[in-house]
């Protein structure tokens, strides 16, 4: 004779399975996060040399865009030395749950500047690089 427990016990056993599955959504492996380059479309950046008389020192500013892997994926403009006019962009993955969805990330620099260079170059993190012209804004 079946026990008339016996569904029950099975219903709730299933149940207690179920309930101690890890339902959250995994993180890629770090390896293929890594892998993912970071992108940029050179015609997207502008740098401008700013000679406006008025007080203070003449800069330079650049201003571009990068896409990165994950939205963890934080990212910066670098002079390589204050004597060049090379940066770099360097890419930090912050700690934490976040989604790998390719993310734009605006990137900005502006120093005093008194060469008169025409071209500056950006490198990215996979060792590419390109060269943005320098405008004058007078």
């Amino acid at each position: 004779m079946e026990n008339p427990l016996q569904p029950l016990i099975a219903t709730l056993a299933a149940f207690l399975v179920l309930a101690s599955c890890e339902s959250r959504p995994r993180e890629a492996p770090a390896s293929s996060r890594q892998s993912d380059p970071v992108r940029s479309d050179p015609s997207s950046w502008k740098a401008w040399h700013d000679l406006m008389p008025g007080p203070g020192p003449r800069k330079l500013h650049l201003r571009g865009s990068v896409t990165v892997p994950s939205t963890l994926d934080q990212a910066r403009l670098v002079r390589r030395d204050a004597a060049s006019l090379e940066f770099e962009v360097q890419v930090e993955q912050l700690k934490g749950r976040g989604a790998q969805v390719i993310t734009r990330r605006e990137l900005e620099f502006s120093a005093p500047y008194e060469g008169d260079a025409r071209q500056l170059t950006v490198h990215l993190p996979d060792g590419s690089s390109f060269q943005v012209e320098i405008q004058e804004v007078h």
